[in-house]
């Protein structure tokens, strides 16, 4: 039917992609607004995070861990070495 009367065709046509367009804009700007909540949200708890370690820090003196001693064997040598004995 639209097909024969094409300014109705046009029309809705028309109405159709500024209703999508619209809807478009609505979503991306969502988007938008989630995306920065979560930079937010992710500022917050790396300065936390920071905060922890920086109280770490002074608890101990501001000294380094020591690295471990000796040489740190993958679980596939372990397994190895178990089944020798």
């Amino acid at each position: 039917y639209y097909a024969f009367d094409l300014d109705a065709y046009e029309e809705i046509y028309a109405k159709v992609k500024e209703k999508l367009e619209k809807e478009k804009k609505h979503y991306t700007d969502l988007a938008q607004v989630e995306d920065k909540e979560k930079d937010s949200i992710n500022r917050e708890r790396r300065s936390k995070r920071d905060s922890l370690t920086d109280i770490q820090k002074k608890n101990r003196g501001d000294k380094t861990i020591p690295a471990p001693t000796g040489q740190i064997k993958s679980i596939d040598s372990l397994k190895l070495s178990q089944h020798r004995q």
